[in-house]
């Protein structure tokens, strides 16, 4: 059931993706401004990562297999990968664009309807970034959090570029458009390597300290007055929308076999009940003198 709303709000992002692109571009051929056609620019890239969101996503849909144990869930990782290096290079294209225009003069025409224009891609943006980000934490996607992110970030620099031509209209300056280009292309270029950074952390399974310290907080209390049961050397590893826990139970002796049971069910059920991701829980057992 999460896979399938997570695939149908990747659908209806890929298609408002290309929806405001046609109308920035509309909006950059009514203006001549540099700062929309750098807000069309970005709409490229949202087009083509939410291409690449959904292909990743019906991936990770897969079943677990003998070849892959714990499932398709990291494709996710590298979906959000590609997304953070295309933002980044057309963070970089804006940069550049916006560096050598400023060595030749310009004219921008009819803001009036470029500002109505952004202001409309502006909210319709930030509505579906805040859906994609709200799903994309309730059901543990890396796609659709990059993807909200993306929009909101889209969202504030396209207010930026409003604020400019709205400058513009009033003082007649063009090159302030000039100005917040450069503006927003660092911002682009910041938003691309937070999420090529987030995405290498899981790739190679970085320490997640929230989901650990959460964990074991979890079990500290299921275990904190059972002197004959131990668990520690706790280790978490996310694939997608499912968590691979590592763990090491010392037991006394004097435990049998069906308290060791009732304890691990009762651990896994209390475990499950406060996470929203799936569990693959493995441990070891030792077993310690009285």
């Amino acid at each position: 059931m999460k896979n399938n709303i997570n695939f149908t709000i990747q659908i209806f992002i890929l298609i408002s993706s290309f929806f405001l692109f046609i109308i920035k571009l509309i909006a950059w051929y009514f203006t001549n401004s540099l700062s929309i056609l750098s807000d069309a620019l970005e709409s490229i890239v949202n087009i083509v990562s939410a291409i690449i969101g959904l292909i990743c996503l019906y991936i990770s849909n897969f079943p677990i297999d003998i070849n892959h144990p714990n499932g398709y869930g990291k494709i996710e990782y590298i979906s959000s990968f590609l997304e953070g290096i295309f933002i980044f290079i057309t963070g970089i294209i804006i940069l550049f664009e916006s560096l050598t225009r400023f060595f030749y003069t310009f004219k921008i025409i009819n803001i009036n309807y470029g500002i109505l224009f952004i202001i409309f891609t502006s909210i319709f943006n930030y509505i579906l970034g805040f859906i994609s980000i709200k799903y994309g934490h309730k059901n543990n996607s890396m796609i659709l959090i990059s993807s909200g992110k993306h929009l909101i970030t889209d969202t504030y620099s396209s207010i930026g570029v409003t604020i400019s031509l709205i400058l513009i209209n009033i003082t007649k300056v063009t090159y302030i458009d000039l100005i917040i280009s450069f503006i927003y292309g660092s911002i682009i270029i910041n938003t691309g390597y937070q999420i090529i950074r987030k995405s290498i952390s899981y790739i190679i399974d970085e320490t997640n300290y929230t989901l650990l310290t959460k964990l074991k907080t979890i079990i500290n209390n299921i275990t904190k007055n059972n002197k004959n049961l131990l668990i520690d050397n706790i280790k978490i590893i996310n694939y997608g929308n499912r968590l691979h826990v590592d763990c090491i139970i010392y037991l006394r002796y004097n435990i049998n076999s069906k308290e060791l049971i009732c304890e691990t069910k009762n651990i896994l059920k209390k475990i499950k009940i406060n996470f929203k991701e799936e569990i693959d829980f493995f441990f070891n057992i030792i077993l310690l003198e009285k």
